[in-house]
C-alpha cells in the first residue's frame, strides 16, 4: 500500500518519530521513539518569535504559515507535551477541523475557549479540513484570520457552531 511518510522532528532537526498516511484513504499510523507523548509535526521549521497556528493534521499545517500539527485532535494536550521548544502560547491560534457535530472536537474547543485561548470557529458551509479548503480554492489564512475568536466572542461563536 502507498504511504506518505511525514517526519516528526524537534526544533534542532533530530527525528523522534514519523507518521505514515495511507494515500488511498485518510488513515494514519504514528511511530515515536523515546518520546511517547509527543506527536508534533513542523517543530523543525517553526519560528517561535512569530504567531503560531496549531492544527490537527500535518497536511493541514502546510496550508498556513508558521504552523505545527498535533497529529490528532487534542491540540491543548499536545501543546502541553512540548518541553523542548519556546512556543509562547499567547501567540498561538488553535484550529480544529470543521466538525461541529463531533462531540470530542466541540469539547476540546470549549475547553480551549474556557482557558482563554485564541481559537478558530468556522462559518457554515466549509469543508472539514484545511487542506480540503485549500484544494477548493479558499484563502485559508484569510478564513482563519476572519474567524479567530477569544473570550466572550469565542463563547458566543461556539454556541452558534455546535450542532
Amino acid at each position: 500500500l502507498p504511504y506518505l511518510v511525514i517526519p516528526l522532528r524537534f526544533t534542532d532537526g533530530e527525528w523522534y518519530g514519523a507518521q505514515f498516511r495511507l494515500l488511498t484513504r485518510k488513515e494514519y499510523i504514528t511511530f515515536r521513539w523515546g518520546h511517547d507523548q509527543l506527536r508534533v509535526f513542523g517543530l523543525d521549521a517553526l519560528d517561535t518569535t512569530q504567531h503560531v497556528y496549531v492544527v490537527e493534521g500535518p497536511l493541514d499545517s502546510l496550508c498556513l504559515p508558521n504552523a505545527i500539527a498535533m497529529c490528532g485532535s487534542d491540540l491543548c494536550g499536545g501543546l502541553d507535551t512540548l518541553t523542548r521548544s519556546d512556543i509562547d502560547l499567547t501567540k498561538c491560534t488553535l484550529i480544529w477541523d470543521n466538525e461541529p457535530r463531533n462531540s470530542q472536537i466541540t469539547s476540546f474547543v470549549a475547553r480551549a475557549v474556557k482557558g482563554g485561548k485564541s481559537v478558530v470557529i468556522w462559518p457554515d458551509g466549509l469543508p472539514k479540513d484545511l487542506n480540503d479548503m485549500y484544494a477548493g480554492g479558499y484563502s485559508v489564512l484569510s478564513l482563519v484570520n476572519a474567524h479567530t475568536y477569544q473570550g466572550l466572542g469565542a463563547e458566543l461563536e461556539l454556541q452558534r457552531w455546535r450542532k
